[in-house]
């Protein structure tokens, strides 16, 4: 598997889409600026690349479909209330390139295979340590003349879940334990890019960064729920 280039969302309010509660009373009044900001981070770092948009729920998911039309992104959205010959049909046109992004909500976390898409959009957050790896497992593969994935998570689950390529514990406990664990991670100021926090020099953008003492960014966010 590819290690991927790994971008966390920049200081924006993410309150709306905190918790698995809050993903059930998604309020598209709520999101605008969060919504915005999606886009906006797909444009700066995967740009004209394939994609596949994880969301909240149907409405987070079609609320970003649109946005990324009305940018002139050919993008589409898939629930699982979309008829069968129609999901086949955009999927058939996203293997061919003719769709540049798929979004949706629970149907692309597993069991789908498309080895050239270079960029996920992580916009749900997730207590699961093993639904954070189904998602971005999908934008792992290899695939000729692609480079490092990118992974552009926009609720922070890279703080909570760490690196996909990492040493886990998958005993019963592991999913909220690990989550709660300090990741040792921490954010590149300028471009916003994940490394480990004892790192001098951010590898993508070159700027020099700061050690400080590792400590958890979570360890007291009561709000996840499994």
């Amino acid at each position: 598997l590819l290690d991927p280039k790994m971008f966390m969302r920049e200081d924006w309010d993410t309150r709306e889409l905190k918790t698995e509660e809050a993903i059930q009373d998604y309020q598209k009044k709520n999101a605008t600026e969060l919504n915005a900001k999606t886009i906006q981070s797909y444009f700066k770092y995967g740009f004209g690349k394939k994609f596949i948009f994880f969301g909240v729920n149907t409405a987070h998911s079609m609320e970003i479909a649109e946005r990324f039309c009305s940018f002139g992104i050919n993008a589409v959205h898939i629930d699982g209330d979309t008829p069968q010959d129609l999901r086949d049909e955009y999927i058939a046109k996203f293997r061919a390139g003719e769709i540049k992004g798929l979004c949706n909500c629970q149907i692309f976390t597993e069991g789908f295979d498309v080895p050239d898409v270079e960029v996920g959009i992580i916009g749900r957050p997730t207590y699961s340590q093993s639904l954070y790896l189904q998602m971005i497992g999908r934008f792992l593969r290899p695939f000729e003349g692609k480079g490092s994935p990118i992974i552009i998570d926009q609720t922070d689950n890279i703080l909570r879940h760490g690196f996909p390529q990492e040493e886990r514990d998958w005993g019963w406990d592991s999913n909220r334990k690990q989550a709660t664990q300090s990741r040792g991670l921490k954010t590149c100021p300028k471009c916003f890019y994940m490394l480990p926090i004892n790192k001098v020099e951010c590898p993508d953008c070159k700027t020099e960064l700061v050690v400080k003492q590792e400590r958890s960014v979570i360890e007291n966010d009561k709000n996840l729920a499994e």
